[in-house]
């Protein structure tokens, strides 16, 4: 009996010992992409409400990810011809250890005038929305609106489409969505920055005394043209030149940039802005954390 306890003893501690691989708290899909935790392949599924979205993720890691992705999350495409979309699901996603999981996402449109996003339609992991359409994300989730009557609630917002466009079977789904934009609508804005920006996720690294920032920026030309391409701070003022009046043929193009320079101060967030003829094509903003 006493052998026996022994045993059973040094079992128990044995099992106690063992690391853990179960799923920890949840974070956010962006906080793990920050933290490198995982990777982010995002293409669009052949529509531009409902399930239209599709993920690969994979864990990086050796412990189990639950990652939460937000409602009101924006996907920025590469190709600035086709629609940039907006989540209106939340949705809680689990990765084992090492796993590639792909998972299908309820987002509508941004852009109703861009094409539809193909299967080969790639996504860059945008910002939040703003304010008023974050809080329409969560409101077609909440109502379960995940057709073109939420669709047509998001374009009153994005596209300035008239609230009495928004129709369908269900009365109190219409009245709901009509009363939140037309109350949006109506509001005296203020100077709230509507952000179809793209952040880098490249994140910078202090290399001394200095950030040092690296990445690609990418973007489409319908026809050849001149572009240029600077660094900004956040209260507008331009810092950095990357390139001036550069020759770009038609499609898409891609520039890659490594840039240390001690203009960079923590804490701070800047903007490269891509400009055609004096005019704003694409903007990245990069946050010195």
């Amino acid at each position: 009996m006493g052998k026996f306890c022994i045993v059973l003893v040094v079992w128990l501690g044995l099992l106690t010992g063992m690391p853990s691989r179960g799923i920890g708290a949840t974070i956010t899909l962006e906080e793990a992409l920050k933290k490198k935790l995982v990777t982010a392949t995002i293409t669009g599924n052949s529509g531009y409400y409902g399930q239209s979205i599709k993920m690969k993720l994979r864990n990086l890691g050796t412990q189990s990810l639950s990652l939460n992705l937000e409602a009101g999350r924006r996907l920025n495409c590469v190709y600035d011809s086709v629609q940039d979309m907006m989540i209106t699901k939340s949705e809680i996603m689990a990765l084992l250890p090492s796993q590639t999981k792909e998972f299908t996402i309820f987002a509508m449109c941004c852009e109703k005038n861009n094409r539809t996003p193909a299967t080969s339609s790639s996504y860059n992991y945008g910002a939040m929305a703003s304010t008023h359409l974050v809080k329409l994300a969560v409101l077609i989730e909440q109502l379960s609106a995940q057709s073109l009557t939420g669709q047509k609630a998001v374009w009153v917002l994005t596209d300035g489409i008239s609230p009495e466009e928004i129709t369908g079977e269900d009365a109190k789904v219409v009245k709901a969505l009509k009363e939140y934009v037309i109350n949006v609508v109506n509001y005296k804005k203020s100077a709230e920055r509507e952000p179809g920006f793209i952040y880098d996720y490249s994140y910078p690294k202090l290399e001394g005394e200095m950030f040092t920032i690296e990445g690609d920026f990418d973007w489409e030309m319908n026809s050849p043209g001149y572009v240029s391409l600077y660094i900004y701070d956040n209260n507008g003022k331009q810092i950095l030149v990357l390139f001036q009046d550069r020759s770009a043929g038609s499609g898409l193009q891609r520039y890659h940039y490594k840039i240390t320079d001690a203009a960079f101060e923590a804490g701070e967030l800047y903007w490269i802005r891509m400009k055609q003829s004096g005019r704003t094509i694409k903007e990245l903003a990069i946050q010195m954390d």
